[in-house]
């Protein structure tokens, strides 16, 4: 296992360089991660701001700015022939269903704009929950109202956090961990 360090000062000439070098830097490795796309966007924008005209607030072109970038990038790397895991802070929104209940439904910590084409292009979406109880760490692997999950990969609907990257549904686990 190798870790590359984000440059978070320069985030966009950061991750255009790797993306040139990706090829090379990717072709003895199985997998990716890339921890944590909430950063990285964080880090964008905050970089957006420094070159705008009072050298802090992001100006208004900046986030549409961010949806094209982000998508131009989202897409090089997932052309790329290697297994890519992407993590990111936690975040709620307020859902309205049609019944007029209001629900908090947790989702990857990412702008609205390009939420739906990162998730749509990942086969796992997953929720981490710890158990009060007995402190173990499993991960929700099935979407409901209150949280965007999903697993296209094989019929787990939950599994232990150390089983995730067992796929095949090798134990027949559809239960988080006690």
């Amino acid at each position: 296992m190798d870790i590359i360090d984000f440059d978070r000062e320069h985030p966009t000439e950061f991750i255009n360089e790797f993306l040139t070098q990706a090829d090379n830097l990717i072709k003895d490795y199985d997998n990716l991660v890339i921890d944590n796309i909430s950063s990285f966007q964080s880090d964008w924008f905050i970089e957006q701001g420094r070159k705008s005209k009072n050298g802090i607030s992001n100006e208004l072109q900046h986030y549409s700015q961010w949806t094209n970038y982000f998508l131009r990038v989202l897409t090089a790397i997932y052309t790329k022939p290697i297994n890519i895991y992407v993590t990111a802070w936690e975040d709620t929104h307020e859902l309205n269903l049609e019944t007029g209940q209001i629900l908090t439904q947790y989702v990857p910590q990412i702008r609205a704009s390009v939420l739906n084409q990162l998730l749509g292009l990942t086969d796992v979406v997953g929720r981490i929950v710890v158990n009060a109880k007995t402190g173990a760490r499993g991960l929700i692997l099935e979407g409901s109202e209150g949280t965007y999950a999903k697993n296209r990969l094989d019929n787990r609907t939950a599994c232990k956090i150390e089983d995730l990257f067992k796929f095949g549904d090798l134990d027949g686990t559809k239960e988080l961990p006690e």
